[in-house]
């Protein structure tokens, strides 16, 4: 039965949420440049070779003018926040390139590394809308429920014209191929727009998702 106390509940946790979309604006809109978001496991090991390719990736879009978003924490958002800010000391011009996003209550252990900024929102959907609503590409490397979530949160974004078609880059083929065989099935069968599955690339290559990632952001500019 609802009661009194539920309505109050709701309306408290939807104030507090504008609050912190407000606050997150103001937070994004610091960068000025384009935003890339990177998502994936936070349990992938830190030395591992797709960390290092995240990194890497990472801080050669920063190099380029762009800022790189992550939920924080550890795994491939830590090595995607670290090869960003790399790029913030050697450029030594003080602009903020990188953010990690983490949520109250969920991820009091993140930190997003190497001194890079960190903020936290106070619920799950008010960091993802932060993440997507804004970001002109996004890298995402294997990882679990959570990143299939983000993925999957983006595609319908643009499937139903709430969010422009964007580039998404899916690293490491062997991963995603079954996924990426469901998917186009599905577009075969009508049940996925054409235009999404179009603006996907798979690969293993992280020069070929770094071009591919530059021309779609210098497209939809």
């Amino acid at each position: 039965m609802i009661c009194t106390k539920d309505i109050f509940k709701v309306f408290w946790g939807y104030q507090r949420a504008a609050f912190f979309v407000v606050r997150g604006i103001f937070v994004l809109a610091r960068f000025k440049m384009p935003l890339v978001a990177f998502f994936g496991g936070k349990s992938m090991p830190h030395e591992g070779l797709l960390a290092r390719q995240a990194s890497d990736l990472a801080y050669r879009l920063a190099i380029e003018g762009c800022a790189i978003l992550t939920g924080g924490g550890p795994g491939l958002m830590q090595a995607a926040n670290c090869g960003a800010q790399k790029a913030v000391q050697e450029k030594g011009d003080g602009k903020p390139r990188t953010l990690g996003i983490g949520v109250d209550d969920l991820d009091l252990s993140f930190t997003s590394g190497c001194d890079s900024p960190f903020i936290r929102a106070p619920y799950f959907y008010v960091r993802k809308w932060l993440l997507i609503n804004y970001t002109e590409a996004f890298i995402i490397f294997p990882g679990g429920i959570g990143t299939v979530d983000e993925l999957f949160e983006v595609l319908n974004l643009m499937k139903v014209g709430t969010l422009p078609l964007r580039p998404i880059v899916l690293v490491g083929v062997a991963f995603w191929e079954p996924l990426m065989a469901w998917v186009k099935h599905s577009t075969k069968l009508g049940y996925i727009p054409e235009r999404c599955d179009d603006m996907i690339m798979v690969t293993d290559d992280p020069e070929e998702a770094f071009k591919y990632v530059m021309r779609g952001i210098q497209r939809g500019r």
